[in-house]
């Protein structure tokens, strides 16, 4: 030890609990694939026609950081070509009703009008697909605003509305 410097029986288990501490709780350089390892999402939203083990863009934005300029990305690590042409695209009618009207049109809940019910969709065609657009965009009734589809395009609705109304002919 130190000429003229000495530990209590205190001073050394203080001493000794912080080394015990420093090393139990992981302090240790870490490299960045480590730390990505460590801090990557625990879990992730599957929504249904997605293929769910696909990468998807966050890996495609981690791998362009971590890729050097004059590298891009590998292919296994971009968003899937069909993806992007959806979005670019957009949904057929009766993905959008699958995804976001079914839950209220399939069974009629609170007066929804039902997908085959030639009847009850005959009346609302009056209006023109425009004008069924309108209300589908403001709600009626318990429907809210846009129906349940926050993100769909006009031309989504437009195509889910068709679909619907043209189930019942």
């Amino acid at each position: 030890m130190l000429k003229g410097f000495s530990f209590s029986g205190a001073g050394k288990k203080l001493v000794s609990c912080a080394i015990l501490l420093l090393v139990g709780s992981g302090f240790v350089l870490a490299s960045d694939d480590e730390i990505l390892q460590r801090i990557q999402p625990a879990g992730s939203v599957c929504i249904e026609g997605q293929d769910c083990k696909a990468p998807t863009a966050r890996k495609a934005v981690i791998a362009s950081e971590a890729a050097p300029a004059d590298e891009p990305a590998s292919v296994e690590e971009t968003a899937p070509a069909a993806e992007m042409e959806v979005a670019a695209t957009g949904a057929t009618g009766e993905e959008t009703y699958k995804k976001s009207c079914a839950m209220c049109h399939a069974g009629g809940t609170a007066g929804a009008p039902k997908l085959g019910d030639g009847a009850a969709w005959a009346a609302r065609s009056e209006k023109g697909l425009d004008g069924m657009l309108a209300i589908a965009k403001k709600g009626l009734n318990a429907m809210p605003p846009m129906g349940m589809c926050m993100s769909c395009s006009d031309d989504e609705l437009k195509a889910a509305i068709s679909y619907m109304a043209d189930s019942g002919k």
